[in-house]
């Protein structure tokens, strides 16, 4: 003899619409509730990095900051040139290496 099923329980029109309560979601802990004193940005760090007269290579800010190659150079190009619009000088050194700075106002000018 086959089973036959029990018909389903009607659902009152409250139950229809009604959404299930969710809970509040608690605040991130973001770098704007960031106590004073506490430490700094890896962005706050490369800029200080490029504001050094010596320079700084790419490898240099991958070993500080642990970003990828090309996130150090999209950060040159997006955030350094383009966002701030600080002009970023490119050398290349006696020993082969390209350094990259931030050069004073007046330099950039001439």
């Amino acid at each position: 003899m086959p089973k036959t099923k029990s018909p389903m329980p009607k659902l009152t029109e409250t139950q229809l619409t009604a959404r299930p309560s969710r809970k509040p979601k608690k605040a991130s802990s973001s770098a704007s509730t960031r106590r004073p004193g506490s430490a700094q940005s890896k962005q706050d760090l490369v800029i200080q990095m490029l504001r050094r007269q010596s320079g700084v290579t790419i490898d240099d800010v991958v070993a500080k900051t642990g970003w990828q190659t090309h996130s150090v150079r999209g950060f040159f190009s997006g955030l350094v040139r383009k966002k701030l619009n600080l002009p970023l000088v490119s050398e290349v050194g006696k020993d082969g290496m390209r350094r990259y700075h931030i050069a004073s106002v007046a330099s950039s000018k001439a």
